[in-house]
């Protein structure tokens, strides 16, 4: 995922391509964003682990 998050950043994917490789929504790819975008890479890790609980 923070594969996909760096595809997004350096413009090599859009978020559509993005959700589709790793089969989630659209929305969800963009909250990952914006939380690694305010946050950091620890939120992102916190909300991987409640997403896949």
């Amino acid at each position: 995922m923070l594969q996909a998050i760096s595809d997004y950043k350096s413009r090599k994917k859009s978020i559509f391509e993005i959700s589709n490789d790793l089969e989630c929504g659209k929305n969800t790819v963009r909250m990952w964003i914006k939380s690694f975008d305010f946050q950091g890479e620890t939120a992102l890790v916190e909300s991987n682990k409640k997403d896949f609980k």
